[in-house]
């Protein structure tokens, strides 16, 4: 298995934006968030819980979300991580359900390696039949997932009222390996014609 396919495998597992199954009990919301920001400070579980005197199995407890935790050890998570414990238990659809939220993976190819319901529903093709398609030449998500590869970095592209960021995949080795797109997908009048417009190929 290659490095960006372990990476979709992960993403399939730990996204809740990638699942269907939708639940935000308080549980959850910690345990998606902690885990969330913990890896985005690149930290180990070892290391939040030696910052706050605790043994790692219960770090790994809660970011598996079958943990409640008192009020306390939230706030003293919060401290370490350096934020507002109110973003701990932040909805995790904040952005939107899935439905409302076109996320998908490509290769440097720019073939789809891993789509949410609202890609499906976006693209109004079936997730077997988008998996391992080509995203258009002309494709807005395409042209986002371009510029974010030839600089390095996330980028941004407004298409009609969507707004696609594009944010590079990297390997242990700081080497481009795939694109995250993301979206939210607005109920407008022209949201048919998009569909029409924006399709892999």
């Amino acid at each position: 298995m290659n490095e960006l396919a372990q990476h979709v495998k992960q993403l399939l597992k730990d996204d809740p934006l990638y699942s269907t199954d939708i639940d935000d009990s308080i549980e959850k919301r910690v345990a998606y968030h902690v885990k969330r920001l913990r890896k985005l400070q690149k930290m180990t579980q070892a290391d939040l819980a030696e910052q706050m005197g605790v043994k790692q199995p219960f770090i790994a407890r809660i970011e598996s979300g079958k943990n409640n935790i008192s009020i306390r050890k939230l706030e003293e998570i919060a401290s370490v991580l350096k934020l507002d414990p109110s973003v701990l238990v932040a909805p995790i659809y904040a952005l939107g359900y899935p439905e409302e939220v076109v996320r998908f993976v490509v290769n440097k190819r720019y073939r789809i390696m891993a789509i949410n319901p609202g890609g499906v529903k976006y693209f109004g093709r079936p997730q077997l039949e988008l998996v391992h398609t080509l995203l258009a030449h002309d494709n807005p998500f395409r042209k986002a997932a371009e510029k974010a590869y030839a600089s390095g970095k996330t980028e941004t592209v407004a298409h009609e009222d969507l707004t696609i960021e594009a944010r590079p995949i990297v390997n242990s080795r700081d080497h481009v390996i795939g694109m995250e797109l993301t979206a939210s997908l607005k109920s407008t009048p022209q949201e048919a014609s998009w569909s029409s417009q924006v399709r892999a190929q």
